[in-house]
């Protein structure tokens, strides 16, 4: 199951990040035109584990 979350972050840098931990992220700039920065990230939210680490790799931001 996949959705969108507002991370309140630059996804470009936390799906980076998120992805040296072994989750693939699809950032919001992908699902733009013009691929405009954004804080918004299309997840899958059946993932165990998830977010525990996308909380600590976002305060760590």
């Amino acid at each position: 199951m996949f959705g969108w979350v507002e991370t309140g972050v630059d996804t470009d840098v936390l799906a980076q990040r998120m992805l040296d931990e072994g989750y693939l992220l699809a950032l919001g700039a992908l699902f733009h035109a013009e691929r405009q920065p954004s804080s918004l990230m299309r997840i899958n939210f059946a993932t165990a584990g998830f977010w525990d680490t996308l909380v600590r790799l976002r305060a760590e931001q």
